[in-house]
């Protein structure tokens, strides 16, 4: 009878080893497939975000810039902004060799033009902001002795809120005053 007890006693433990392990097993399984779909979810995620990103970038494009030519300390950068992506604001810029830099825009009050400082430029999606004479401009102030020659180069940075830095060689050209004299606080572009 003994044996009898022995044996069912033995068959039970046995039993319950292999249904512990079989359980274990199990959760094993479900934390291997969990594991497979959170992987498979990162996977995903990771797959959409760069064409997420992508379409929220800002793409700007710099095209015709000059500096006019002067003998003087300061002259000013012109320039077209061509945005393809959404809107973005240019913030603030910056060339190598000129102590002061700024962006400015020239208003008309009557037959007096003013020019001013801004703290930024909107440039609004999929559109063309012109940067040029009698409007906004970019002005280079603290050049150095002599000013510069037609010819040679700015090495410029424009920053941008979205769009980050974009730096270019602007050429430095002959651009002749126009005849009207303007209140101007800065000298542009004056050559002797």
């Amino acid at each position: 009878m003994n044996k009898l007890y022995s044996g069912i006693g033995m068959a039970a433990i046995a039993l319950v080893m292999v249904s512990a392990c079989k359980e274990k097993e199990a959760d094993n399984q479900v934390a291997d497939q969990n594991a497979l779909t959170h992987h498979e979810a990162g996977k995903e995620h990771a797959a959409t975000a760069p064409a997420h990103e992508a379409a929220k970038k800002v793409h700007v494009k710099i095209e015709d810039a000059k500096v006019s030519a002067t003998t003087t300390d300061s002259t000013a950068l012109y320039f077209m902004i061509k945005n393809d992506g959404e809107e973005d604001k240019l913030t603030h810029a910056s060339a190598e060799g000129v102590k002061s830099v700024e962006i400015h825009e020239t208003k008309m009050d009557g037959d007096v033009a003013s020019m001013h400082a801004v703290k930024e430029v909107e440039v609004p999606a999929s559109k063309t902001v012109k940067f040029e004479r009698g409007g906004k401009h970019v002005m280079l102030m603290g050049l150095p002795a002599g000013g510069l020659k037609a010819g040679s180069h700015v090495k410029v940075t424009l920053g941008f809120e979205k769009a980050g830095n974009v730096t270019l060689e602007a050429p430095v050209v002959d651009m002749p005053m126009p005849a009207e004299t303007h209140d101007h606080d800065h000298k542009e572009g004056h050559t002797k």
